[in-house]
This record gives C-alpha cells, structure tokens and sequence, in this order.
C-alpha cells in the first residue's frame, strides 16, 4: 500500500512538473508570435524585452535566455525599460562567463543612469576584474566610503597573482644541492627520500666503477644514470611544486569566494 502511494505521489509531482513547463514554453511561443506579428522596431523590440523578462522571472539563467538578451537593441527601448533590461543584461552575461558583453551593458547603464543601482554596479564590475588589482583598486575606494565590509573584497584582487616565483627556486635549488630534499621541504616526505636513495645509489655505483679504474664504464653509466635520476629529481621537484601551489590556490580562491559571498548578503545582485 505505501508503496502505492509512494508511486502515485511521485507520478503527481511529475505530471506538475511537465505541465508547469508546458505552460512557460506556450506562453514563450505566444510571446515569440507577437514578436514576429509586431508592425514596427520599437514595438519588436518591447516584446523581446518582455520575452527575456519572462525567462528571468521563471528562472532561466542559460545561454538561450542570454540569447534572448543579445536580441534586444536597447536604444529603442522606452527609458522605463531600457536601464532595468541593460541591469538584467549585465548580470546575465557575468553569470554566462561573458565578461565583453556584461561590460557593455554596464558602461550604457552608466551612461543612461549614473547614479542608479551605484551599489550593485561597482560590486559587479569588482567580479568582472577579478585578478587585477588596478582596475577593482577604484571601485573598492567607492564602495569602502560606503561600507567597511567591502574591504573583504580586497582579496579577489590578488587571486590569480603569481608571487611565488623565489620560494619555487629555493626548492629547485635545494633538490639541486641535495636531490630530493626541495621535494622533503614542500611536504613530499615519501618521493623526496626515495629520490635521495636513487641517486645515492647512482652515486655510489660511479664510485665503484673509479676505484675499479673502469673510468669508460664510470662516464658511460654515470651520464646516463645523471640524467636520469639526477635531473629527473629537479624535473618532479618542479612538477610537485605546481601541484601543490594549483591545490593550495584552489583553496584559497575558494574561502576567499564563501567569505565574500557571506559578507555581501547585505547587497546581493539580483535581476530588477
């Protein structure tokens, strides 16, 4: 019996999913028929605003809704609708990774209303410079004489920066003095030992093969053997170093973005 009832539970909520989409995908074909039926640009381009108004509203986020956005030609917009789609436009286009067209509609926003959403403007042009301190530098000094809590932002400056450069060094060149110890010293205990031994080892058979007088043998493996084990060792050291600076920055990146995220609940970006 509960089994029964489990299935028909689940076959409702299913049926209520298929026609809640049926219903948004006729009312986009009515929109899209008033747009093909309309007599004039403006008129055209007032339904496509009300088509990609639609999508939002239903919570359509995606390429094709960002599609719908790129038909619009905002300048024949009445200015009731124009900066509140060039807002829609700008987020949407962040959110679909389009950093060019999401400037665009900001930079006309700006130019049609200076002073609106002033906030939520410099916050997303913060997101679209991630990584260059130059350009966020500006907008934070605005956004800090409003709030002290956008000093969290700071850190999204220096995300992708590059600064590590001498500690990367420092363990090449101390796998290059004693092999396997730039691995030891980045916490690769395991494979800096082992690179130890090996070319201890190689070491010691280039010794055997000297006090042997063997001195063809002694270059002949020891060339080999050097390049094998020796520069292999600085080859890994640097590899792992990668590694482990890709791992470290990843976590990084990620507290920086929870704790940004938290922090700017007080100003969230949402679609108008």
């Amino acid at each position: 019996m509960w089994r029964i009832t489990i299935i028909l539970i689940l076959s409702l909520a299913f049926c209520d999913r298929i026609q809640a989409k049926e219903n948004i995908d006729e009312e986009l074909m009515k929109i899209e028929y008033s747009i093909f039926s309309s007599v004039n640009d403006t008129l055209r381009n007032i339904l496509i605003c009300k088509k990609f108004n639609y999508c939002l509203a239903q919570g359509r986020y995606d390429a094709q809704t960002f599609l719908e956005a790129k038909r619009v030609d905002h300048k024949l917009l009445p200015d009731s609708l124009q900066w509140k789609y060039l807002w829609n436009a700008s987020l949407l286009a962040h959110l679909n990774n389009d950093r060019d067209y999401s400037s665009f509609y900001l930079n006309r926003l700006e130019e049609l209303k200076r002073d609106t959403l002033y906030v939520e403007r410099r916050i997303l042009r913060v997101y679209q410079n991630i990584g260059d301190d130059t350009l966020i530098a500006g907008d934070l000094g605005h956004l800090l004489r409003i709030d002290s809590l956008f000093a969290c932002l700071g850190c999204l400056a220096n995300i992708n920066h590059n600064d590590t450069t001498d500690q990367e060094n420092h363990f090449i060149l101390a796998s290059a003095i004693i092999p396997g110890s730039g691995m030891m010293l980045n916490g690769y205990f395991v494979k800096g030992i082992t690179a130890l031994i090996l070319n201890a080892s190689v070491g010691f058979v280039v010794y055997l093969f000297l006090k042997e007088a063997l001195v063809i043998n002694a270059v002949g493996w020891g060339g080999a053997l050097f390049t094998k084990f020796y520069v292999g060792n600085l080859k890994l050291t640097n590899v792992l170093y990668q590694k482990k600076k890709e791992k470290v920055k990843s976590e990084q990146n990620l507290l920086c973005y929870t704790s940004v995220k938290m922090k700017l609940q007080k100003y969230p970006l949402r679609f108008l």
